[in-house]
This record gives structure tokens, C-alpha cells and sequence, in this order.
């Protein structure tokens, strides 16, 4: 679960049930959670919730009252997000993929599936037994339930893209048959120079695993990543509205999940590591990618609390402000826009990134040492004595990804320049309040 999302939006994992693994949206929803590593969130739209009203409890809204509906919808989304299982799978996922034991997550999926249904419908039967009295003097229209009915939602359509599709979808100005989409592939745009090996590990989509020897007490693992927030609507910069909010990011360090028998260890202990590591010709081979999250460790652990517990997941915002950047393609020359038609539209695809970290510490039973990278882009992993020069190589095809903006001080940073920073950016003061400094 993600217990950072809207009431209006839930954050959700689904799972199997049975010998036959069973189908429908709550299984693929866990799946969807399981295998998408790179957890850009899952969150369960209202169609999606009435999906499972429908299939997995067998409630045909087209013979319910439109209120009825909605108080079933509403239903749904508080106790999937209160279900009390939550923390208890999300730990045995994450240690079963550590030990890469698919079947014990088979066999979890199909209790949790079990589990999860029973709960809500036992929710769901409550509500079915209250509800008729609730509407019972509520005239019927008969007005079908409509999915956007429900907190009335703007989403039309949902599209898949890969990223570099997503930075080129939306054309700047309507064209032809008015459509706003472009549907010729974009020339790639690709690095010139060698992003530097510090900037490539606080890339989005990457994740380091890295289980080192802890004196003599085994062997401690590790896996950080970042996991930013991504909003995006389309927007026409004609109407000079302010399309996203200027909110500060709260950067305090948040448990994620949490286990009885803690161990706790400080975290200074974690970076002597690291810098024990570095000094040790036996770790010769990962030298800089030891250095490189020496640095990002040291960086975001400012304020993290001297003792930890271990295992545990901690995740914390990287910057005070999200970032803001504006998608589009112009269109070609021959398909040049008249100036009226220039003074209706100016279409982008406005994507707001609140930069976010995780960190799982754990201890390992594995005792062979190991770095591994993924990435989750290109879905390709790398270990090995040449790791540093194999992940450096790949950024090459890598492309150039459009600029940030800072949606406080509206200052234009790169994303190299982000990540070569860990996504952390201070903005400098008005012009307004450098002079008054001055005069003071």
C-alpha cells in the first residue's frame, strides 16, 4: 500500500487463489505490484474498483441506485488501503524475491488473494445490508451508473508509452484532423559525453542491490532506488492557468514496513562499512561503485536517525519542491499552423516529479557477496568485476531527457544535473530578496 495517495486513489497489490490460479482485477493487480520493481505506483482508478465490484463479487451496478453504487465504490477503496495484511505481504514478497523463491510467491498470492476477498466482502456485505434504507427515498432517475459518476473524475482515456514516446506524444499544436497525438517515432536524442557514475546511480529506474560481509555477523543487503512520483495532465498554455501546486515536500525519513524482532544498528555502522569496503583490496573491483553510493548514503542519511531497525524499508522525499517539465513536439514545416490557430492552443503534457528515495536494509542469508544494478528502463541487470564500465557503457543508449524546472523558484536545472546532486536542489533567493539583504 501506499499510504501517501489521495482518498481518492488507493495504492494496491493483487495476488492468485486456488489450484487454478484464479484471474480477475484483483490478482492482476498484485501481480501488476509484484513485477513492477521499479513501483512507479499502482493506483486503483474508480472503473477499475467497479471492475471488481462486478467480477470478483458479482454486483451488477446496472441494477443498483447510482448512490448505492458509489457507497460500494467507497467501500472498496477505504478497505483495500485498510486492510491490516498489507505490511505482513509486501515484507514476504520482498524477502521471497530476495531469495528468488517463485513459488512460496505463488503460494502467498493465492492466501493473500483469499484473505484480501473475504475481508472486503464481509466490508461489502454490511453495506449491501444498509444501503437499501439509505436510498429508499431517493427517486430513481433511470440514469445508468456512469463510471465518472463517482467524485467525478476527468480521466478519459489511459495510454501506454515507453518514456521516449511519452516525451514526444503530444503535438504543440492540433494539426490535420485535430489530433493531438504525434505518431511518428521520434529521432532519438542520445548523451554526447559519459554521464558520471555518481549521476547514473540516482537515475530514475535504477536500483543498486549490494550485500556485503558485516563484520562477523553475515552479511548485510542493501538495495536503494529511487522511486519519484509522477503526475502528468494535458494542459494548454494559452490559458495562463496554474496547472500544479507549489506544495513543500515533507523530507522526513518514513518506516514503510515493520517487523517484530528488529535489530538495531546505527547508521553510522552502514557508512564505516562502506568506507571499510573502499579501503579493502578485496573490493578492488567495485571501488567506484562503492565510492559512488558512499557518497548518495552519506548524502541522504543527514537526517535519518542515528539507530535503525533492521530489516525495515525507509523511504523520504529528496528535495523540499517537486519538479515540472512540459512535453511536446512541434509540428513539421509543412505542417506549419496558421497564427490563429497559434492563438488557441499551445499543448504540453505537463509531468510533476516529486522526488523520492527507498532504502531496504536487511540481513542476508545469502553469504556470497554482491553489487547488482537494474535497469529498469531497458530491463537489464548487471554484476560482475566490470559492473562500473557496463552500466556507464549502457547510459550511452540511454536518451537525453528534457530539462526540469523547480516548481518553487522556477529555476531550469538538467537532469544530469539533478542526479548528479541526488535530485536534491536548493533554491536561491528572488531578486526581491537579494537586494533587501543587501540593504540590511
Amino acid at each position: 500500500m501506499n499510504d501517501d495517495q489521495s482518498p481518492s486513489d488507493v495504492v494496491l497489490v493483487e495476488e492468485n487463489e486456488g489450484a487454478e490460479a484464479p484471474g480477475g482485477p484483483i490478482i492482476e493487480l498484485f501481480k501488476s505490484l509484484i513485477t513492477n520493481d521499479y513501483k512507479q505506483n499502482t493506483v486503483l482508478s474508480n472503473a477499475q474498483i467497479v471492475d471488481i465490484l462486478q467480477m470478483e463479487f458479482n454486483i451488477d451496478i446496472q441494477k443498483h441506485h447510482v448512490l448505492e453504487v458509489e457507497i460500494y465504490v467507497n467501500v472498496v477503496k477505504k478497505y483495500l488501503k485498510d486492510w491490516p495484511e498489507w505490511d505482513e505481504f509486501e515484507q514476504s514478497i520482498i524477502n521471497f524475491k530476495s531469495a528468488n523463491n517463485s513459488e512460496a510467491i505463488t503460494s502467498i498470492l493465492e492466501e493473500k488473494y483469499i484473505n484480501l476477498k473475504k475481508y472486503l466482502g464481509s466490508m461489502l456485505d454490511i453495506a449491501k445490508y444498509l444501503s437499501p434504507n439509505v436510498v429508499k427515498d431517493i427517486p430513481t432517475t433511470g440514469q445508468m451508473y456512469k463510471l465518472d459518476s463517482v467524485n467525478k473524475e476527468n480521466v478519459v482515456m489511459e495510454i501506454e508509452a515507453t518514456r521516449r514516446q511519452l516525451n514526444h506524444l503530444i503535438l504543440r499544436h492540433p494539426i490535420g484532423n485535430n489530433s493531438i497525438f504525434n505518431v511518428n517515432e521520434p529521432f532519438p536524442k542520445y548523451f554526447a559525453y559519459s554521464l558520471p557514475l555518481h549521476s547514473i546511480l540516482s537515475w530514475s529506474g535504477i536500483e543498486i542491490e549490494l550485500r556485503l560481509k558485516w563484520a562477523k555477523s553475515g552479511v548485510i543487503n542493501l538495495k536503494y532506488e529511487n522511486c519519484h512520483k509522477l503526475q502528468h495532465a494535458l494542459v494548454n498554455k494559452m490559458l495562463n492557468l496554474d496547472s500544479y501546486q507549489k506544495t513543500s515536500l515533507n523530507q522526513q525519513w518514513e518506516v514503510k514496513s515493520k517487523c517484530k524482532n528488529l535489530t538495531m544498528i546505527s547508521k553510522d555502522a552502514i557508512l564505516n562499512l562502506f568506507e571499510q569496503c573502499i579501503s579493502n583490496n578485496r573490493y578492488l573491483k567495485w571501488t567506484p561503485i562503492l565510492v559512488s553510493m558512499h557518497k548518495i548514503l552519506n548524502n541522504i542519511t543527514k537526517n535519518m536517525p542515528t539507530s535503525i531497525g533492521v530489516p525495515g524499508i525507509y523511504r523520504k522525499y529528496l528535495s523540499k519542491y517537486s519538479y515540472v517539465r512540459f512535453l511536446y513536439e512541434n509540428v513539421t514545416e509543412e505542417n506549419e499552423v496558421t497564427d490563429a490557430e497559434n492563438k488557441k492552443y499551445d499543448l504540453r503534457l505537463q509531468e510533476v516529479l516529486s522526488p523520492m528515495c527507498q532504502l531496504h536494509i536487511g540481513r542476508s542469508k545469502i553469504h556470497e557477496e554482491l553489487i547488482r544494478i537494474h535497469c529498469y528502463f531497458c530491463q537489464v541487470t548487471f554484476i560482475g568485476k566490470d559492473i562500473a564500465w557496463e552500466i556507464m557503457n549502457h547510459f550511452k543508449s540511454h536518451i537525453v531527457e528534457p530539462d526540469w524546472q523547480c516548481t518553487n523558484c522556477n529555476k531550469t536545472i538538467t537532469m544530469s544535473d539533478l542526479t548528479l546532486e541526488n535530485w536534491n536542489h536548493t533554491c536561491e533567493p528572488s531578486l526581491y530578496h537579494q537586494l533587501l539583504s543587501m540593504k540590511q
